[in-house]
């Protein structure tokens, strides 16, 4: 099995606070994901999918259990030393891409490599915006964007840090099936050729079938891994766990 480049493990239920109050969301949940690996966790609407994505990045923080985040524990550590880790090791793809209004296209994607600590010349950032297909929008505002385009962007500013892995909730949920395919195979790219690690939370069953793993959750739980399966095999198993 590969190191993980994250791991969480929790025999406990776990709890995240919504409106104030704690809600169980997790049950008992063990996962990891390897260097060079790419994982998708499949589910319904409501599983719990984000949340774990969340717990796993540290951006939300569970009442139980270890998370572990290129050897990093992150659970209880100060919000400096969690900003830190995240900064340097973990890049996002937000389903509500969490683009800056007052900066350009560019400026979020160049913002986010500097505070990663990588060295993006501007070369480097005009080439990633032209196989994003978003050459002529970089000077654009995100209010001047499409939801699709700010996708793109979204997904651009994760491609340019130094990220050991990319956390990605339903990267390509606003796209249509063109830059879909093209996306998902730069996703499967970072695996592959720059030996990064991909965690995907879809509804997009030909998406999930592209990666080494697929977990089905449903009700807060883990009920079927797959190795490397095809759509129609998500799709049967998704239904037997229901």
């Amino acid at each position: 099995m590969c190191e993980p480049i994250v791991a969480y493990g929790s025999s406990q239920n776990i709890c995240a606070e919504k409106e104030g109050k704690p809600v169980e969301v997790l049950k008992g949940v063990d996962i990891h994901v390897g260097t060079k690996e790419m994982v998708a966790i499949v589910g319904p609407s409501g599983s719990g999918k984000s949340t774990l994505l969340h717990c796993l990045s540290g951006l939300e923080s569970p009442t139980e259990g270890t998370i572990k985040l290129a050897g990093h524990d992150i659970v209880g550590i100060s919000p400096n030393q969690l900003s830190k880790i995240r900064r340097a090791h973990a890049g996002f793809i937000f389903q509500s891409y969490n683009l800056i209004s007052s900066l350009s296209a560019i400026e979020n994607v160049s913002v986010a490599a500097r505070l990663s600590g990588a060295a993006v010349a501007e070369q480097d950032l005009q080439h990633l915006f032209a196989k994003m297909g978003l050459a002529e929008k970089q000077k654009l505002k995100p209010v001047q964007l499409s939801g699709g385009e700010q996708q793109r962007v979204s997904i651009a500013r994760a491609l340019a840090t130094n990220a050991d892995i990319i956390f990605a909730d339903e990267p390509t949920g606003a796209l249509d099936a063109e830059n879909t395919q093209h996306v998902l195979k730069i996703l499967r790219n970072l695996v592959d050729v720059e030996g990064r690690s991909v965690l995907l939370v879809t509804h997009d069953l030909e998406a999930a079938a592209l990666a080494d793993r697929v977990l089905v959750f449903i009700d807060g739980t883990i009920k079927r891994e797959m190795d490397s399966p095809s759509p129609k095999e998500i799709l049967a198993a998704f239904e037997v766990a229901k």
